[in-house]
């Protein structure tokens, strides 16, 4: 029998400490076995310990229980079980109580040991895992591309944490810019993998052919320009984690393929015969409705329901408006890594929380560090705010501060309701001037004023 624990044993009575070592060994344990607390201690150190059996007594510097205060101030995981004379019962007892795990009263049969050894050992692990579990849990929001406070993402973070340690196939979901591509390698960094590569591709305009070279590499003279045989991104991924974004644009006759390997495990590169074997877990994302796409013909049912084993789907930037200003001062930050603070109008805050941010975190990202340039990384001002930005927060009420540019933020609001207006009239200045209660020709002077002829 095989197991994958390694006990330490503590008794200066060389028959008995022999004797345990031997059935211990026999009935698959790794076993370290040692007279005296010294050695003892080097191993705890130095080796990986799932449990310690100690006698009590012990004619040493230290005695058992002396011992397991060492043990549970270095490393509480770790088991420990004392051997007791029947005289000393009692002190087992208050052991107990200061943290062993279990104690055993000699003289004992080797399998009394075994038994105990196998509860105290599955209790630890169980431990560790819960402890694992939690650690994830509390970090989610240490990780670097989940920066966020918003009850949508929260609820997301958790599942994150319980599901990525896994191999399940994960499809991910949501508009331009939400994070996609951020998400997948977060779930690679916090798997089992992630010690092996990630690799990513965008299925997105690349033609049946090329695509297929990518994915599954390619022999040398398979095609023109095949000057020499290619490794495919399945092979590059082996170990690890492969994403496939922008899924919905892969052709058809390619999905064949990519089916086969989810449920074969294997492949053939492009002018090959030999079937390739590779262990990888796939991350897929798209910003379409791929259901939709199956009702149309446009993408096959069968592999949809294999990508879509574990769904995640990442709510745009207009429904989490409260992570906003994390966000913000996250790119401020990575925007100016040279300056402390880089101070923002409280106004500007209000027009980006007022925004909707149709092309979401990237967007926001941009503005941040266009503004960030334009204000040299000392004060972000009103003033600079792209005027798209201020069309939507018609609403806001201006704080009366010094530096504030009072005409141009008018003329960038005027320029926005003009906009708006021509916009909501399909282009007849007549119409988009009565919508605005203005005579004609002072809506055509204003659009002179603003170069919008």
């Amino acid at each position: 029998m095989k197991n994958n624990n390694t006990i330490l044993i503590i008794e200066d009575e060389d028959i008995l400490r022999i004797t345990l070592t031997d059935e211990l060994e026999d009935f698959g344990f790794k076993v370290y076995s040692v007279d005296n607390s010294e050695e003892a201690l080097k191993i705890i150190e130095n080796k990986h310990i799932d449990a310690v059996v100690t006698d009590y007594q012990l004619n040493d510097k230290l005695n058992g229980i002396e011992i397991l205060d060492y043990i549970k101030k270095y490393d509480k995981s770790i088991a420990v079980i004392l051997m007791t004379a029947f005289g000393t019962v009692n002190n087992a007892v208050d052991a107990m109580k200061k943290g062993a795990d279990d104690y055993l009263t000699k003289p004992f049969e080797p399998d009394e040991l075994i038994m105990v050894l196998k509860r105290v050992v599955k209790i630890g692990q169980l431990e560790k895992e819960n402890i694992q579990l939690k650690e994830r849990l509390t970090n989610q929001y240490s990780i670097k591309n989940l920066i966020s406070e918003s009850s949508q993402m929260q609820e997301l973070a958790k599942k994150i944490a319980i599901i990525a340690p896994s191999d399940e196939i994960i499809l991910i979901t949501g508009e331009t810019g939400t994070g996609k591509n951020r998400l997948a390698t977060t779930i690679h960094e916090i798997s089992n993998r992630n010690r092996k590569p990630f690799v990513e591709i965008s299925c997105a305009s690349l033609s049946s052919q090329l695509l297929e070279s990518e994915l599954f590499g390619h022999e040398k003279g398979s095609f023109t320009g095949a000057t020499k045989s290619k490794k495919g991104k399945f092979e590059l991924a082996a170990g690890g984690t492969l994403f496939l974004d922008e899924v919905d644009d892969i052709p058809l006759d390619l999905q064949v393929k990519i089916l086969r390997f989810i449920q074969e495990k294997e492949f053939e590169r492009v002018g090959g015969s030999a079937s390739i074997k590779v262990d990888v877990r796939i991350v897929a994302a798209t910003k379409k409705n791929l259901l939709g796409l199956v009702k149309e013909k446009l993408f096959r049912e069968d592999l949809y329901y294999r990508l879509n084993v574990i769904p995640f789907v990442l709510p745009p930037l207009r429904e989490r408006k409260e992570d906003i200003p994390l966000l913000v001062n996250k790119f401020l930050s990575d925007s100016c890594p040279t300056c402390d603070v880089v101070e923002l109008d409280p106004n500007v805050m209000d027009v980006f929380i007022n925004y909707s941010w149709p092309g979401n975190i990237r967007e926001l990202k941009h503005i941040v560090k266009r503004l960030v340039l334009i204000g040299q990384c000392q004060r972000i001002t009103l003033d600079m705010i792209p005027s798209e930005l201020l069309s939507e927060n018609s609403k806001l009420c201006f704080d009366l501060q010094e530096n504030m540019n009072y005409n141009l933020i008018m003329s960038n609001i005027e320029k926005e309701l003009l906009i708006n207006a021509l916009q909501k009239a399909n282009g007849n200045k007549s119409k988009a001037a009565d919508l605005l209660n203005i005579k004609l020709s002072t809506f055509r002077d204003k659009l002179s004023k603003h170069n919008l002829q």
